[in-house]
């Protein structure tokens, strides 16, 4: 998916009135009345270009009153003149008692294609407005742009454990990639290399892979071995989740961002290739068999996993341990 910002471009409309006049007559604007709070769109705040993330899912507009109008709560309607099928506006927003601002929060419903504009049209009623303030209005026009956005840079080993990604990716649902996809997990930190590097003298071990889905299986880990010296043929382990349940399990924790944070839920373990020197239930038992167990029960901890999409290539995902972000992988698409 493209990385954008989104450019918001916002133009008042309205007339501004300006008087000159050399008569020594002059008197003070009309006092607001009770029930006008004087609120304005401001010239000055509302006519700056607002840069916002790509994945943020609302924006917001100041709106300002009369400071002394602002002892008291007071809800302003708002009318929507106009709006592109992208945004969801409020039809009123409130100033707090004490406050002279407002925040109308217009929410973005769904996204905005690279170098489109969409636009929109707010107001609110003359009699809640302050028609003598200058460089105020009660019309707000504007216009939403999409332009790029620049790179975060690529992740490396380097950066992993400190990267960044932004919070609205939905790298969980790219990677499964509609549940159907097979992954090489390609790249391991130090303490994962560890682990396979004492494995490999146990067992010919060759990596590790993710397929979906597997048979009846959403998901499966794979485990890949090379031809044995007993002469049986290259073989692969399995470890899945029961039944029909997910093998990643979104993170809804507070804390945690169900669009990335996961857990993996692999409890059973099945082979390819019989005639094996171990059956499944003797598996922990086995030669080896205790460094993939831990291996395993690391990549079910309840801490779980953040998977960070890659920024150059949208097929490689790197799973970053939340207990440990020194301790990750990286899979790559096949």
């Amino acid at each position: 998916m493209n990385k954008v910002k989104i450019l918001f471009i916002f133009l008042l409309l309205g007339t501004m009135f300006l008087s000159c006049s050399n008569s020594d007559d002059w008197k003070p604007a009309p006092q607001l009345g009770a029930d006008n709070p004087g609120a304005y769109f401001d010239f000055n705040i509302t006519s700056e270009a607002v840069m916002v993330e790509p994945y943020d899912s609302y924006f917001t507009l100041t709106l300002v009153r009369a400071e002394n109008k602002k002892s008291a709560e007071f809800r302003l309607p708002i009318t929507v003149v106009q709006a592109n099928s992208n945004f969801s506006i409020p039809t009123s927003v409130t100033f707090a008692a004490g406050a002279t601002t407002a925040e109308l929060k217009i929410n973005i419903t769904s996204a905005l294609v690279l170098g489109d504009c969409s636009s929109f049209a707010i107001s609110f009623d003359d009699k809640f407005f302050d028609p003598w303030r200058a460089n105020a209005n009660n019309s707000f026009f504007g216009y939403v742009c999409v332009v790029e956005k620049p790179t975060l840079g690529p992740v490396t080993p380097e950066n992993i454990s400190t990267y960044v990604q932004e919070p609205g990716v939905p790298s969980l649902s790219d990677f499964r990639n509609d549940g159907t996809a097979q992954y090489h997990i390609t790249l391991m930190s130090s303490k994962l290399n560890a682990w396979f590097d004492e494995y490999s003298t146990i067992w010919p071990f060759t990596g590790l892979g993710m397929i979906m889905p597997y048979g009846s299986f959403r998901f499966a880990l794979t485990f890949n071995y090379a031809p044995m010296s007993n002469g049986l043929s290259s073989m692969v382990w399995y470890h899945q989740p029961t039944g029909t349940d997910e093998g990643l399990i979104p993170l809804m924790a507070p804390e945690n961002n169900p669009l990335s944070d996961v857990r993996f839920n692999i409890p059973q373990f099945t082979n390819r290739t019989s005639g094996l020197p171990f059956s499944a239930s003797g598996f922990a038992n086995a030669a080896g068999g205790a460094i993939i167990v831990e291996f395993r029960n690391w990549l079910q901890a309840p801490t779980g996993f953040t998977i960070i999409q890659d920024w150059d290539d949208k097929t490689i995902f790197w799973f970053r341990s939340k207990a440990d972000p020194n301790d990750w992988f990286k899979a790559e698409r096949q």
